[in-house]
């Protein structure tokens, strides 16, 4: 992975974890205007190879938070979020940071809930956490991983 796709994948997600975290929403000229710069880069790096490598990465990102979406189980910003970044990174990458963002979620409803459980004073309603947050320690792991192997 080149510095300028790694400092600006982590960009975008640290922006949109910020984002996500404060005002529990991830604003469009953030995840609209990372969809086309993403496209761009890719194919200005990659030729036609980079621009369906982008393109494939937007689909598989943007379609797999759709779904979720469509069934209750996630923000329209989080869906475009996840287009955007697997528009700059491709599938493989944005297949293993929603898995890895997933994962992480779980692992944080399942701590609120035991934490829920053993509170007396638990306020009742839907454990939620802003998916933003995950998706930008996943992507940074991975982001700083494939640097680190492609320096040697």
């Amino acid at each position: 992975m080149d510095t300028v796709t790694a400092i600006a994948t982590i960009a975008l997600v640290a922006t949109a974890a910020l984002w996500d975290f404060r005002e529990n929403r991830i604003p469009n000229w953030l995840t609209l205007s990372a969809i086309p710069v993403g496209i761009a880069w890719n194919t200005w790096m990659g030729g036609f190879a980079g621009f369906q490598m982008s393109l494939a990465g937007f689909a598989v990102g943007f379609g797999i938070l759709f779904i979720l979406f469509a069934t209750g189980g996630g923000g329209g910003g989080d869906v475009k979020l996840m287009g955007a970044l697997g528009a700059w990174v491709g599938v493989q990458t944005i297949i293993t940071v929603f898995l890895l963002a997933t994962g992480m979620i779980f692992l944080l409803l399942v701590f609120s809930a035991m934490m829920k459980a053993i509170s007396q004073n638990a306020k009742t309603g839907k454990h939620t956490v802003a998916f933003a947050l995950p998706v930008f320690v996943a992507t940074t792991v991975l982001v700083l991983a494939k640097v680190c192997v492609a320096a040697g």
